[in-house]
């Protein structure tokens, strides 16, 4: 992985944790408010990666806010990549799209409806998930 850039603002934002990884993003979905989730397609050599984390507005609710020094975001580097699903080929990764128990696991958003059907698209596989049920916030 690549030394992590810090400046007197600190590193700026999770994309560079994600690039510093030395990895393609193939797909990535953001919520669209202050604090969310992001879920992202990583891509390094012929693996596929899938990578989920949690975002705040401030350093009492978000990881990289809170990192006061590049070891501290380093750190946080590290703890993403080992929670990174990764996948041998993108057969491998297109069944557990289609089999996934995704309700279970995460907040079921229209964000991770289309996260989850863009990479069932990528793969090739016909199923897609429903947005019915989706939890609109007010």
């Amino acid at each position: 992985m690549k030394p992590l850039e810090w400046d007197k603002y600190g590193l700026a934002s999770y994309e560079a944790l994600i690039e510093s990884m030395e990895v393609e993003t193939v797909i990535q979905v953001d919520d669209e408010n202050y604090s969310g989730d992001t879920r992202v397609l990583l891509k390094k050599g012929d693996r596929y990666g899938l990578l989920f984390f949690g975002w705040g507005s401030c350093s009492g609710c978000d990881a990289l806010q809170e990192c006061a020094t590049v070891e501290e975001a380093t750190k946080l580097r590290d703890e993403l990549w080992e929670s990174v699903e990764w996948f041998e080929d993108k057969e491998a990764l297109g069944r557990r799209i289609a089999t996934g128990e995704w309700q279970l696991k995460y907040s079921w958003g229209s964000e991770l409806v289309d996260f989850l059907n863009r990479v069932a698209e990528f793969c090739g596989i016909e199923q897609r998930f429903p947005r019915e049920n989706v939890e609109k916030a007010p």
